[in-house]
Order: C-alpha cells, then sequence, then structure tokens
C-alpha cells in the first residue's frame, strides 16, 4: 500500500507522537510505501531512510498561524498526490480539519482519535479559567476541525474503550465506525538494566540520598496531565517517607507553569520537585527503572502510553479513572486506581504502595508489540481499502 500519514506530532512526546512514529516504522518494515507529513524539525531522529518525509513548519503568529498552516498543508499535500499514487490516507492530526475536502480527491481517510476537544474542555479543571479565556476563540475552531475530520473518516481508530465511548457521547459518532487499537510496547525502547549502573551513570540521580524514594511523573506539564495533585500529595506522602519527585516533560501554558511552581513554594517543596523537562522517549526507561512509583494523576487521559510503559518495568503505578490504558492493566496487582482531582486518593494509594516491598506481577492481560498493532492496523487498512 501507498500510504499518507498526516501527523503534526510525529516522533515527539510520549504519547502521539511516538505512537504514530512506531506505527509507522513497523508499517514500513512490512513493504509499505509511506509518506509522512509532520511538523518535527528533528525528524533525523525519527527517520527510517525509506520512508518519505514532508515538513510543515508551525507558526508562532497568534491566529495567522491558521491560516498558514491551512496554506501549507494545503500545497504539500497537493504535492504529494500529484507526485504519488496514494491507496490511503492515514490522519493523525485534527489540523487535517483544515483544508479544502476537494485536494484529498475521494481518498479512503482513516482517522486516529488520540483525544477531543469536547473531552478535554468536559474534563479541564474548573479552577484554570486564565486558559479558558485565553481559548474562548480557539476551542470552537478545534471542535469545527474535530467535526469536519470526523465526518470525512471511513474509519476510526482509537486506543481504548474509553475513547470510544466519548465519541460516541459527545460526537454521535456509530459504533461500527470506531475501532479499537491500542498502544505498543517494544522491549527495545525499555531494556532490563542494573539499577545500581544507572545510579552510577546518571548523574541526577547521584544527588538522591540512599532513603529516598523516587516518585515520577512523566508527561506534558499542562492542566488535564492533573500534576498540581500529586504535587498536592506530597506533604502527607512525606510524614513516612523521604520522597523527591522527578518531572519529565515541558509545559505548553505559562498560566499552569506558575500557578505549579507556587503551590511547590507554598508547600515548602523546592528541594523535593526536580524538573527534567522533555526527556527524549528513549532516555525515559532510566528513570523508570529506578523509580519506586509512577504517578499518572490525569483528569483527561484516553489512552496513556506512560502507564503502559511502567507496569513492564513492574513498577508499583498510580491511575486515575480517566486513564483509558485501564483497559490493559486489570490483572496488574501493583495498580492502584484512584478518582481524579483526588490529592488525598493520591497519597494514601502512594503510602500503600511505598510500603510493599515490590514483588513480580502479573503480566498486563492484553499486551501488545508494536509489530503486533501495526498487523492489526494492517488488517484493517486492507479491509477498507477492498470495500465499495
Amino acid at each position: 500500500m501507498n500510504i499518507l500519514v498526516i501527523s503534526t506530532l510525529f516522533g515527539g512526546g510520549y504519547g502521539a507522537g511516538y505512537s504514530a512514529y512506531k506505527e509507522c516504522l513497523e508499517l514500513s518494515k512490512k513493504g509499505h510505501k509511506l509518506i509522512i507529513v509532520h511538523c518535527e524539525p528533528n525528524i533525523h531522529k525519527y527517520d527510517d531512510s525509506v520512508s518519505k518525509y514532508y515538513y510543515v513548519k508551525f507558526h508562532k503568529l497568534p491566529l495567522f498561524n491558521i491560516w498558514l498552516l491551512k496554506r501549507d498543508l494545503e500545497k504539500t499535500i497537493s504535492k504529494i498526490l500529484v507526485e504519488n499514487k496514494i491507496d490511503l490516507v492515514y490522519v493523525h492530526s485534527l489540523e487535517m480539519g483544515l483544508i479544502n475536502s476537494d485536494i484529498i480527491g475521494g481518498k479512503k481517510i482513516i482517522y486516529f482519535v488520540r483525544s477531543t476537544t469536547r473531552g478535554v474542555e468536559k474534563n479541564k479543571p474548573i479552577e484554570y479559567w486564565k486558559d479558558s479565556i485565553r481559548r474562548f476563540f480557539i476551542t470552537p475552531l478545534l471542535i469545527y476541525l474535530e467535526i469536519r475530520g470526523l465526518n470525512w473518516a471511513r474509519i476510526i481508530i482509537v486506543k481504548s474503550d474509553l475513547m470510544k465511548r466519548e465519541l460516541i457521547d459527545l460526537y454521535g459518532i456509530a459504533p461500527p465506525k470506531i475501532k479499537i487499537v491500542s498502544g505498543g510496547f517494544d522491549k527495545e525502547d525499555f531494556p532490563k538494566i542494573s539499577k545500581k549502573g544507572l545510579q552510577r551513570s546518571m548523574i541526577i540521580l547521584k544527588k538522591l540520598k540512599k532513603r529516598d524514594k523516587l516518585i515520577l511523573f512523566a508527561g506534558r506539564i499542562v492542566p488535564v496531565k492533573g500534576l498540581i495533585y500529586l504535587v498536592d500529595a506530597l506533604p502527607n506522602i512525606l510524614k513516612s517517607y523521604n520522597i523527591k519527585l522527578f518531572v519529565l516533560g515541558s509545559g505548553l501554558f505559562s498560566n499552569y507553569d506558575k500557578l505549579i511552581h507556587r503551590k511547590i513554594e507554598e508547600l515548602n517543596l523546592k528541594d523535593r520537585v526536580i524538573f527534567l523537562g522533555e526527556v527524549p522517549q528513549e532516555e525515559v526507561y532510566k528513570y523508570m527503572a529506578v523509580a519506586d512509583l509512577c504517578v499518572v494523576p490525569s483528569v483527561y487521559e484516553p489512552f496513556g502510553m506512560v502507564a503502559i510503559q511502567a507496569a513492564n518495568y513492574n513498577l508499583p503505578l498510580i491511575i486515575t479513572r480517566s486513564v483509558g490504558a485501564a483497559d490493559l492493566l486489570k490483572r496488574y496487582s501493583l495498580l492502584r486506581i484512584v478518582r481524579p482531582h483526588s490529592s488525598k486518593d493520591i497519597s494514601e494509594a502512594s503510602l500503600d504502595l511505598l510500603s510493599r516491598n515490590r514483588i513480580k506481577s502479573t503480566r498486563i492481560a492484553d499486551f501488545k508489540s508494536w509489530k503486533e498493532i501495526s498487523n492489526k492496523l494492517e488488517k484493517i487498512f486492507i479491509k477498507e481499502l477492498k470495500r465499495n
């Protein structure tokens, strides 16, 4: 198959971008020709030397950037369709809704939905009203683009039953149109390694004292990821354990960043919370290998790749009821599921898990490699191409 992939987040991050990269890599290995439209400036890190890559820049000019992105996407996609025979369009970006539908020319579209704007707005913490005001004019546009993409798609792919129900409830999508294809896990990306060896090789870990317990948070520093509830839980955990919280990820909303740091100062936690910024996906395993606990406190998380990765390291894990990856973690004995927005639940679950000696847990019930995930996608693609 010749597949046009439109993925603005391709390659980067711990979730959607990484997922798109791994899926495309495996499909390429199977002999399919992939042409990828992306906004990743460091594409050399993900170039498989077989697929074709077309870079479209994200402009920072307020509002005007939307028109520029529309112009660049339409120009790039038109060029690709003229120069290549395309069988299928696999979309990972709601930005697809910006373009004129005539440009696609009747090509079959498979649309991957990692989250929805309505879902974010429904679950977003109400205390971040400044961000809501700032996005007052943007949210309706995003919903409009989302609806266009959903309507164009022949098949919609999601990673969890939670996301499937959201599309049905909030967008009225017919259930047969939605297919669940979970996230995968590669042992090559998350090798087993000596904890002592890592502590010697990683400068940041040398600062940990012998009795310190390391709690890990990995994700964007944005309201829906719920970091503030984990920070709020730390004082109660500190009554029983010497802990350090490592935050892997960068922020997108300056107001939220300021709120997090202000909360840390108020609670006198400056020496307990260490911000490491955006850590490359290929380095994340080092922190999971030495951590004592991983917390995913999201108030909205349609899947949650970090939870799957942590469980495969046999790492004690806390997620909220809003995390879709719970579908795959039902038999994981080192898991605690808590209410979203609840610092109290997080602190109680943390104290429970930290008090136990880490024992080997049951493997994830429906564990899949990225090769298996790509096989499932391939079957969906082929079946759709055979339909009139």
